[in-house]
């Protein structure tokens, strides 16, 4: 198997936390997230938000701040992905049609217990018209934009560029469950540490599962990994968004490749839309 690049993957602002969680099962549940992950805090990640649904008050997937008012996130975390599969229709989930979806950001937790958090309201929201997913497969064009009402003014809301260099180091943060069975889940901010695959094997993976590679990443790591609820948020490098967790293994398995949407396949659609839309208030 072709060497893997030593890249690490973040939230935001890069350093180190001693800090470790361990889980000795190879498999978890898919509805855990960052299984053997560090706890780590906001400052070190400033650029990472919560989507959290109004009327359960804990986040459902991540995203990144790239500009002011706008975050980088994965399509699936917006679009009805029920009537994708069932219907082939490509529309919002009801959470967002019906304004139940806030940005939140400024916290290491992320169910609203921190007084120094900040709450924005999605003014807009936006997905690839190309996105495509079939049942557990991984999806295709897996990025969206929200655009929100009020600016990300806070001590540790700051924007993470788009752009990356292969050899450096780089991390992937989320908030999730700890454990499954039983249930103990943890409204910290926790980050992986993951390597990048390379090109040529991510191709051969990927069309051993009948998927297209264009436009994705490929990280790996032996005892960790992203799961269901890591969804939309940041690959990081040196400040520099790398990808967006979009799929992986539907058990959840660690030591699998997992993938991420690659950022920069998609600057040129980030840079439109965010020019199109940049007037609209909401």
């Amino acid at each position: 198997m072709k060497t893997l690049l030593s890249v690490i993957i973040l939230t935001i602002c890069l350093s180190t936390v001693h800090d470790s969680k361990r889980n000795v099962n190879n498999r978890v549940p898919q509805f855990s997230r960052l299984i053997n992950g560090n706890p780590t805090t906001i400052d070190r990640f400033p650029c990472m938000v919560a989507l959290v649904k109004v009327y359960q008050q804990n986040s459902f997937c991540g995203g990144s701040i790239i500009r002011k008012y706008w975050v980088l996130t994965a399509a699936h975390c917006i679009v009805n992905n029920t009537k994708l599969v069932k219907e082939s229709i490509l529309e919002a989930s009801d959470s967002f049609k019906n304004n139940q979806v806030i940005v939140r950001g400024n916290t290491t937790y992320d169910d609203g217990s921190e007084a120094y958090k900040s709450d924005h309201t999605v003014a807009l929201y936006l997905f690839h018209e190309g996105f495509y997913k079939e049942g557990d497969k991984i999806t295709s064009n897996d990025i969206g934009l929200l655009k929100v009402k009020e600016p990300f003014t806070g001590v540790y809301e700051k924007t993470i560029s788009i752009n990356y260099h292969e050899r450096e180091p780089a991390y992937s943060p989320g908030w999730g469950r700890l454990q499954f069975d039983p249930v103990i889940r943890s409204r910290r901010l926790y980050y992986i540490v993951r390597y990048k695959v390379d090109h040529t094997t991510c191709v051969f993976h990927l069309a051993m599962r009948g998927v297209d590679a264009e436009g994705k990443l490929c990280v790996f790591s032996e005892y960790s990994t992203a799961c269901k609820g890591d969804s939309g948020g940041p690959l990081i490098q040196n400040n520099l968004h790398l990808g967006i967790v979009s799929g992986g293994d539907p058990g959840c398995f660690v030591g699998n490749t997992d993938v991420y949407t690659n950022t920069s396949s998609y600057v040129n659609w980030i840079k439109s839309q965010i020019f199109k839309h940049e007037s609209y208030i909401g």
